[in-house]
């Protein structure tokens, strides 16, 4: 029997599709290793250096000293340091840290010299410093960036003569503090006994590397000379032998000057009841990038004082908590301060001068 081509076909059941399971892989979704790229190897000291600048700030001058094995940039950091990528300067090799077990020991005495600077802040001889140094030129009147320290010499090493020191020194003057305190960061100022909030462990390897302990990310701002040549100094250095490492993260990008413009109150409103008097400042971030984290508007009025402060520093401050100064934004705080001359004032009793923004808990 013959079927005509134009014949309908007959009716079939469909046919199952075969399907083939597809599996992701995990490393496909697993967050990048923590890399090291170090200075030498197609990397220079201009090129590390200019991975730090943020908005707001020019370098210039560049130079690095001590061997090259002992720095370099990375990726990758935000699961073991806090960010994901910046400088690196240690006691030893750079990219040693990398090593994904606590168990690994980092430890390389290269036979490099110690820093005059750093032997002094630490009162012990120093070798095997790493030091990297450049001028800038900051738009603002205030200079930030964020750091976390880290060390081998974690948490065994506490208290002891072999801790290794580093400084950051703007114009000179060391300025990488234990926030609210004089204190240089260090083994022996943030550890498992001391500064314990600013403090975090891996001796139990709860973080996928080498070393055993470290600070929190600081976040830093100090006051500078705007449009004028500033200088920018870090260093690290072992202390007493070249023995277990040490190491300081730099975040990118993080050395900017944002433009802070601090406005007077058009007037103050007096309160007969209380005798105080009240108005909002305009705080305005005309830069081109934001001054992150928590910051703090510092209130120094001669002969008044500022009521509804959220807080005092170690030197009598008072001051009002602020949080990220978005770039561009402007910001109304309230400021209500004892009023002496009892009476009505205008906005021309009130200097701005007075007030300043840190970065930095007073």
């Amino acid at each position: 029997m013959f079927r005509s081509l134009f014949s309908p076909r007959p009716n079939r059941k469909p046919v199952p599709q075969k399907t083939r399971l597809a599996f992701e892989k995990l490393e496909d979704r697993a967050t990048p290793a923590l890399a090291v790229t170090p200075l030498g190897a197609g990397l220079t000291a201009q090129q590390m250096a200019q991975s730090l600048v943020g908005s707001g700030v020019t370098i210039s001058n560049v130079t690095y000293s001590t061997s090259n094995q002992s720095s370099g940039t990375f990726t990758g950091g935000t699961p073991t340091i806090g960010f994901d990528a910046g400088v690196v300067l240690s006691t030893g090799s750079a990219a040693a840290m990398t090593a994904t077990s606590n168990t690994t020991t980092l430890s390389s005495s290269l036979g490099g010299p110690g820093d005059a600077q750093l032997t002094t802040l630490s009162g012990f001889t120093t070798l095997d410093a790493s030091v990297l140094q450049f001028s800038f030129i900051a738009k603002g009147a205030s200079v930030n960036f964020s750091y976390v320290f880290a060390s081998e010499e974690y948490e065994e090493y506490v208290g002891q003569s072999f801790n290794d020191v580093f400084g950051f020194f703007i114009n000179g003057k060391q300025v990488s503090l234990v926030p609210g305190t004089n204190l240089p960061v260090g083994v022996d100022t943030v550890n498992q006994n001391i500064n314990t909030a600013s403090y975090r462990s891996n001796t139990s390897g709860t973080r996928p590397y080498a070393l055993d302990g470290q600070t929190v990310v600081f976040n830093n701002t100090f006051s500078v000379t705007p449009n004028a040549v500033n200088t920018f100094r870090f260093a690290i250095a072992d202390a007493t032998d070249g023995a277990l490492d040490s190491y300081v993260f730099i975040k990118a990008g993080s050395i900017s000057s944002p433009q802070i413009k601090v406005t007077n109150p058009l007037r103050f409103v007096y309160d007969a009841k209380t005798k105080r008097i009240s108005g909002y400042i305009t705080v305005q971030n005309t830069g081109t990038g934001d001054l992150p984290g928590t910051n703090y508007l510092i209130v120094k009025v001669a002969g008044m004082t500022l009521v509804n402060a959220s807080g005092v520093g170690k030197n009598g401050e008072r001051y009002r908590t602020l949080g990220t100064l978005g770039a561009g934004k402007t910001y109304k705080v309230l400021l209500t301060l004892t009023n002496p001359l009892k009476k009505p004032v205008g906005s021309y009793f009130f200097n701005s001068a007075n007030v300043t923004i840190s970065s930095t808990k007073p």
